[in-house]
């Protein structure tokens, strides 16, 4: 039986990057995915490729949307019958010196980084907290340690998403063993391996 046969993991920003590559590991190793990100088309792709290995759902939305990521929660929780993981790898970058930097993009990078982390994880929980338990791994970065010029907002929204997690690892932890970890990277090459660990 392969590691994570069966398993049912919904991973965010799963059409590039460490959220796809994650992906990739996991439908060999026999997880069922339920897949989010904004960009719809490549998503659609990448679901395609996906679902000649492991059954595999795509849903195209913002991660910032909390509307419809409670729908793709329940849709995934219907489809599935529960949820067991979840991966939030959806995340932007803005390079901006920071006496240049734009109101509207911090935001930007805020919303979609944590705010967006919080969203899926709070819907996510509530159905793992009710089935005995699960796990949350939240994509941080090396800089959510540490600053870095010019990625002002990043290294903010970075910083505050090991915040988020550590509070929710000590308030959701005794919720039917519910895990909650992070996962910082010096860079995406193979990251997913690390994100997989804390996948248990």
């Amino acid at each position: 039986m392969a590691r994570h046969d069966g398993k049912r993991i919904l991973i965010t920003g799963a059409a590039n990057g460490i959220g796809f590559a994650t992906a990739q590991r996991l439908a060999e190793e026999g997880a069922r995915l339920y897949l989010i990100d904004i960009a719809g088309d490549l998503l659609d792709e990448r679901a395609r490729e996906l679902g000649a290995t492991t059954e595999v759902v795509a849903r195209t939305l913002s991660v910032t949307d909390e509307t419809a990521v409670r729908e793709a929660v329940e849709d995934m929780a219907a489809r599935f019958g529960g949820i067991d993981a979840l991966l939030n790898s959806a995340g932007i970058v803005a390079v901006e010196p920071a006496l240049e930097a734009c109101l509207d993009t911090f935001r930007k990078v805020v919303d979609i980084n944590l705010t967006g982390t919080w969203i899926v994880s709070q819907a996510a929980a509530a159905h793992m907290a009710g089935a005995g338990g699960g796990s949350i791994v939240n994509v941080s970065s090396v800089y959510g340690f540490q600053g870095a010029p010019a990625r002002t907002a990043y290294c903010a929204s970075k910083g505050a998403v090991i915040a988020l997690t550590n509070s929710l690892a000590v308030e959701w932890g005794p919720l039917g063993h519910l895990q909650t970890n992070k996962v910082k990277f010096l860079t995406g090459l193979a990251s997913e391996f690390h994100a997989l660990d804390s996948l248990r």
